[in-house]
Protein backbone atom coordinates (compact mmCIF):
# COMPACT_ATOMS: atom_id res chain seq x y z
CA UNK A 1 0.00 0.00 0.00
CA UNK A 2 1.66 2.98 -0.92
CA UNK A 3 -1.30 5.76 -0.04
CA UNK A 4 -4.96 5.75 1.60
CA UNK A 5 -6.18 9.51 0.86
CA UNK A 6 -9.29 10.34 2.10
CA UNK A 7 -11.44 12.61 -0.93
CA UNK A 8 -13.42 15.36 -0.21
CA UNK A 9 -14.43 16.50 -3.14
CA UNK A 10 -16.89 15.33 -5.72
CA UNK A 11 -15.30 12.05 -7.80
CA UNK A 12 -14.94 14.42 -10.96
CA UNK A 13 -12.00 13.38 -13.26
CA UNK A 14 -10.50 16.18 -12.64
CA UNK A 15 -10.48 15.35 -9.03
CA UNK A 16 -8.93 11.88 -9.27
CA UNK A 17 -6.48 13.21 -11.39
CA UNK A 18 -5.27 15.95 -8.94
CA UNK A 19 -5.45 13.30 -5.99
CA UNK A 20 -2.76 10.92 -8.28
CA UNK A 21 -0.26 13.61 -9.18
CA UNK A 22 -0.51 14.84 -5.62
CA UNK A 23 0.37 11.33 -4.63
CA UNK A 24 3.25 11.18 -7.17
CA UNK A 25 5.00 13.90 -6.37
CA UNK A 26 4.31 13.51 -2.60
CA UNK A 27 7.10 9.96 -2.64
CA UNK A 28 8.82 11.69 -5.60
CA UNK A 29 7.90 9.25 -8.41
CA UNK A 30 5.73 11.13 -10.91
CA UNK A 31 8.99 10.82 -13.30
CA UNK A 32 9.12 6.60 -12.42
CA UNK A 33 5.71 5.32 -12.84
CA UNK A 34 5.12 3.95 -16.39
CA UNK A 35 1.72 2.99 -16.26
CA UNK A 36 -1.28 3.25 -14.06
CA UNK A 37 -4.00 0.63 -13.83
CA UNK A 38 -7.57 1.75 -12.63
CA UNK A 39 -10.85 0.05 -12.84
CA UNK A 40 -12.83 1.05 -15.79
CA UNK A 41 -14.92 3.92 -14.20
CA UNK A 42 -15.49 6.69 -16.75
CA UNK A 43 -13.97 9.25 -14.64
CA UNK A 44 -10.84 7.51 -14.75
CA UNK A 45 -10.83 6.74 -18.03
CA UNK A 46 -11.32 10.06 -18.68
CA UNK A 47 -9.11 11.94 -16.10
CA UNK A 48 -6.08 9.77 -18.15
CA UNK A 49 -7.50 10.87 -21.57
CA UNK A 50 -7.20 14.36 -20.79
CA UNK A 51 -4.28 14.50 -18.18
CA UNK A 52 -2.53 11.06 -18.84
CA UNK A 53 0.74 10.19 -21.87
CA UNK A 54 -0.02 8.77 -24.26
CA UNK A 55 1.71 5.06 -24.21
CA UNK A 56 4.61 3.81 -25.83
CA UNK A 57 3.19 1.34 -28.51
CA UNK A 58 4.30 -1.91 -29.18
CA UNK A 59 4.98 -3.30 -32.68
CA UNK A 60 1.87 -5.90 -33.53
CA UNK A 61 4.01 -7.21 -36.10
CA UNK A 62 6.58 -10.33 -35.05
CA UNK A 63 8.13 -12.38 -37.78
CA UNK A 64 8.75 -15.01 -35.52
CA UNK A 65 4.99 -15.11 -34.62
CA UNK A 66 3.50 -14.99 -38.40
CA UNK A 67 0.86 -17.37 -39.05
CA UNK A 68 1.43 -18.63 -43.16
CA UNK A 69 -1.01 -20.83 -45.49
CA UNK A 70 1.23 -24.26 -44.39
CA UNK A 71 -0.30 -23.48 -40.46
CA UNK A 72 -3.87 -22.23 -41.36
CA UNK A 73 -4.30 -25.04 -43.27
CA UNK A 74 -3.82 -27.16 -40.86
CA UNK A 75 -5.75 -25.12 -37.70
CA UNK A 76 -9.24 -26.76 -37.06
CA UNK A 77 -11.29 -23.71 -38.82
CA UNK A 78 -11.67 -22.80 -42.32
CA UNK A 79 -8.47 -21.30 -43.52
CA UNK A 80 -10.92 -18.41 -45.32
CA UNK A 81 -12.41 -17.34 -42.35
CA UNK A 82 -9.12 -17.04 -40.18
CA UNK A 83 -8.00 -15.03 -43.14
CA UNK A 84 -10.49 -12.72 -43.06
CA UNK A 85 -10.17 -12.44 -39.14
CA UNK A 86 -6.36 -11.48 -39.50
CA UNK A 87 -6.73 -9.31 -42.35
CA UNK A 88 -9.26 -7.22 -40.27
CA UNK A 89 -7.20 -7.32 -37.35
CA UNK A 90 -4.84 -4.84 -38.49
CA UNK A 91 -5.70 -1.74 -40.62
CA UNK A 92 -3.18 -1.62 -43.82
CA UNK A 93 -2.56 2.65 -44.70
CA UNK A 94 -2.06 3.27 -48.57
CA UNK A 95 1.79 3.22 -48.06
CA UNK A 96 1.91 -0.04 -46.53
CA UNK A 97 2.35 1.18 -42.90
CA UNK A 98 0.47 -1.01 -40.54
CA UNK A 99 -1.48 0.68 -37.69
CA UNK A 100 -1.25 -1.18 -34.30
CA UNK A 101 -4.81 -1.44 -33.10
CA UNK A 102 -3.60 -0.58 -29.50
CA UNK A 103 -2.84 3.00 -30.97
CA UNK A 104 -6.53 3.11 -31.91
CA UNK A 105 -7.69 2.19 -28.70
CA UNK A 106 -5.57 4.63 -26.54
CA UNK A 107 -5.74 7.40 -28.49
CA UNK A 108 -6.11 10.72 -26.47
CA UNK A 109 -8.68 13.31 -27.45
CA UNK A 110 -7.26 16.46 -29.17
CA UNK A 111 -7.15 18.96 -25.93
CA UNK A 112 -8.48 22.54 -26.50
CA UNK A 113 -5.75 23.84 -26.35
CA UNK A 114 -2.86 21.81 -27.56
CA UNK A 115 -0.29 24.37 -26.39
CA UNK A 116 -1.03 24.87 -22.99
CA UNK A 117 0.60 23.00 -20.00
CA UNK A 118 -1.56 20.67 -18.66
CA UNK A 119 -2.78 20.87 -14.90
CA UNK A 120 -1.98 17.74 -14.27
CA UNK A 121 0.31 14.91 -15.44
CA UNK A 122 -0.27 11.44 -15.24
CA UNK A 123 1.47 8.51 -16.81
CA UNK A 124 -0.35 6.13 -19.36
CA UNK A 125 -3.26 4.39 -18.43
CA UNK A 126 -4.67 0.84 -18.34
CA UNK A 127 -7.57 -0.62 -17.36
CA UNK A 128 -7.57 -3.71 -15.19
CA UNK A 129 -8.62 -6.64 -17.43
CA UNK A 130 -9.78 -8.42 -14.33
CA UNK A 131 -12.58 -5.58 -13.79
CA UNK A 132 -13.01 -5.76 -17.39
CA UNK A 133 -14.11 -9.72 -17.86
CA UNK A 134 -16.26 -9.38 -14.45
CA UNK A 135 -17.74 -6.57 -16.32
CA UNK A 136 -18.54 -9.02 -19.05
CA UNK A 137 -19.96 -11.80 -16.91
CA UNK A 138 -22.33 -9.63 -14.65
CA UNK A 139 -23.62 -8.20 -17.99
CA UNK A 140 -24.32 -11.79 -19.71
CA UNK A 141 -26.09 -12.47 -16.00
CA UNK A 142 -28.03 -9.26 -16.19
CA UNK A 143 -29.37 -10.08 -19.98
CA UNK A 144 -30.12 -13.57 -19.42
CA UNK A 145 -32.32 -12.20 -16.68
CA UNK A 146 -34.00 -10.06 -18.37
CA UNK A 147 -34.75 -12.72 -21.18
CA UNK A 148 -36.02 -14.90 -18.50
CA UNK A 149 -33.73 -17.44 -18.50
CA UNK A 150 -33.57 -18.27 -15.05
CA UNK A 151 -35.77 -19.68 -13.15
CA UNK A 152 -38.73 -17.66 -11.32
CA UNK A 153 -37.66 -18.96 -8.05
CA UNK A 154 -34.78 -16.56 -8.69
CA UNK A 155 -36.14 -13.81 -9.50
CA UNK A 156 -38.11 -13.86 -6.51
CA UNK A 157 -35.61 -15.07 -4.04
CA UNK A 158 -33.14 -12.20 -5.58
CA UNK A 159 -36.12 -9.56 -4.61
CA UNK A 160 -36.05 -10.63 -1.39
CA UNK A 161 -32.61 -10.49 -1.13
CA UNK A 162 -32.26 -6.75 -2.58
CA UNK A 163 -34.91 -5.48 0.52
CA UNK A 164 -32.83 -7.25 2.91
CA UNK A 165 -29.28 -5.43 1.37
CA UNK A 166 -30.79 -1.92 1.48
CA UNK A 167 -32.25 -2.31 4.48
CA UNK A 168 -28.89 -3.24 5.95
CA UNK A 169 -27.36 -0.67 4.35
CA UNK A 170 -29.16 2.17 5.91
CA UNK A 171 -29.67 0.91 9.30
CA UNK A 172 -27.12 0.78 12.19
CA UNK A 173 -29.37 -1.12 14.07
CA UNK A 174 -30.05 -4.09 11.78
CA UNK A 175 -26.19 -4.15 10.98
CA UNK A 176 -25.84 -4.72 14.43
CA UNK A 177 -28.53 -7.42 14.98
CA UNK A 178 -27.04 -9.65 12.12
CA UNK A 179 -23.77 -9.37 13.58
CA UNK A 180 -25.01 -10.44 16.66
CA UNK A 181 -26.90 -13.18 15.45
CA UNK A 182 -25.03 -14.64 12.66
CA UNK A 183 -21.62 -12.94 14.02
CA UNK A 184 -20.49 -11.00 10.88
CA UNK A 185 -22.26 -8.07 8.82
CA UNK A 186 -23.54 -9.29 5.81
CA UNK A 187 -22.00 -8.22 1.96
CA UNK A 188 -23.83 -5.70 0.08
CA UNK A 189 -23.62 -5.69 -3.72
CA UNK A 190 -21.88 -2.83 -5.49
CA UNK A 191 -21.45 -2.92 -9.11
CA UNK A 192 -17.82 -1.94 -9.16
CA UNK A 193 -16.70 -4.41 -6.58
CA UNK A 194 -15.78 -8.27 -7.67
CA UNK A 195 -17.88 -11.23 -7.29
CA UNK A 196 -19.75 -8.97 -4.26
CA UNK A 197 -23.24 -10.05 -5.53
CA UNK A 198 -21.82 -13.99 -5.02
CA UNK A 199 -20.31 -12.94 -2.05
CA UNK A 200 -23.44 -11.10 -0.24
CA UNK A 201 -25.79 -13.90 -1.68
CA UNK A 202 -23.14 -16.74 0.09
CA UNK A 203 -23.31 -14.57 3.53
CA UNK A 204 -27.52 -15.07 3.31
CA UNK A 205 -27.32 -18.69 2.73
CA UNK A 206 -24.82 -19.24 5.41
CA UNK A 207 -27.22 -17.62 7.78
CA UNK A 208 -30.14 -19.66 6.49
CA UNK A 209 -28.17 -22.67 6.37
CA UNK A 210 -27.37 -22.41 9.77
CA UNK A 211 -29.57 -24.63 12.34
CA UNK A 212 -29.61 -22.33 15.31
CA UNK A 213 -30.83 -19.52 13.00
CA UNK A 214 -33.58 -20.85 11.65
Amino acid sequence: MLACTVMTQSHTHEYLAQMLNDIFKRFEIEHNVVRCTTDNASNFVKGFNVFGKKPELISAIAVDDEVNDNQLEKMPARSSYLRVEFEDAIEVEEDGKYEPLSEILDEVPPQDDPTKEPLYKLPAHSRCAAHTLNLVASKDVEDAYKRGRFDKNYETALAKATKIWAYHQRSDNFQKWVKELAGFKLVNPVPTRWNSTFDAVRCINKILGDPEHK
